[in-house]
């Protein structure tokens, strides 16, 4: 049976479409706060079900995925109990809502991590609406509101009686980047009784496509040699997270040598494409050479 629910699409850059709610079936992860009760389970399919809870901190992992919750400017957290039609999806039947009323917006910046390197996900966040212009979120990449850059605001419209307007969906397309990390930060802005609610059915992360590779230039950038360990340090510049082979060569037209690391270092760059390997000295004068490993 299809829903009539629909939300809205943002990606970044940002363009806005409606599109119908027809399943989550092929998120690569996702979490649904969950508030189960009379013997009921209000989590969506391929959600991992997280209990709702006076927490003002999440951290959980789903498919390998960790979702990193931290909430700031909040005095008190919140538990919601399932609202709604019984024909509403599970995603949005229950939530977490996040109160404060210290005069300044609560957000909540959510880390994820364990994600495929340089890859471009769809990060999806499911809200709850509470009434004609009574939820009003603003969504940024990167850590903070004061920092990030605005990628979306989504007030609601319509009441909590009809269902089409219970799901404002923002989907952002965000890249994971070396570190396989994304970071963004939802705010609530505060009302005109300064109380600030941030409210949250669940999230989800969906891969779209394969990975960018990156092209660095690859660069021997310092050799020094200590002559009391007998040992050579090199360091260079590549393609972040990434494996290479080292050669040598006494007369610069064969390198037919492979060096192999000593001293627990290695040739595989960090998240930066900076690498730094140890190598075994000899009294002969060396050339080295640094190449990727070849793909098969």
């Amino acid at each position: 049976m299809k829903s009539n629910l629909s939300f809205l699409k943002i990606s970044f850059p940002v363009a806005v479409c409606i599109f119908p709610l027809l399943g989550q079936s092929q998120i690569t992860a996702g979490i649904d706060f969950d508030v189960s009760g009379n013997g009921e389970t209000n989590t969506e399919p391929n959600f991992l079900a997280v209990p709702a809870t006076a927490a003002k901190e999440y951290n959980v992992t789903h498919n390998g995925i960790t979702f990193d919750i931290t909430t700031t400017n909040n005095n008190r957290g919140n538990q919601n109990r399932r609202r709604g039609q019984t024909d509403l999806t599970a995603l949005i039947r229950d939530f977490v809502q996040f109160y404060g009323d210290t005069g300044t917006p609560v957000e909540a910046t959510i880390t994820l991590s364990g994600l495929v390197p340089n890859a471009d996900y769809e990060l999806s966040f499911f809200t709850y609406n509470a009434g004609a212009g009574q939820t009003t979120h603003n969504i940024y990449d990167g850590s903070s509101a004061s920092t990030g850059t605005l990628l979306a605001n989504f007030t609601t419209s319509g009441t909590w009686l009809t269902p089409e307007t219970w799901i404002p969906n923002f989907v952002h397309t965000l890249n994971s980047g070396p570190s396989g990390q994304i970071i963004a930060t939802i705010e609530a802005p505060l009302k005109t009784n300064g109380e600030s609610r941030l409210t949250l059915d669940g999230m989800s992360v969906t891969q779209v496509g394969e990975p960018t590779p990156l092209d660095e230039p690859l660069e021997i950038t310092s050799i020094l040699t200590d002559p009391e360990t007998q040992e050579t340090t090199l360091t260079f510049t590549g393609n972040p997270n990434t494996s290479y082979n080292c050669f040598s060569s006494i007369d610069l037209i064969e390198f037919s040598t492979t060096e192999t690391p000593i001293n627990g270092t290695s040739l595989t760059t960090d998240a930066n494409g900076n690498g730094t390997v140890t190598l075994s000295a000899t009294n002969e004068k060396r050339f080295f050479r640094i190449e990727p490993i070849p793909t098969t």
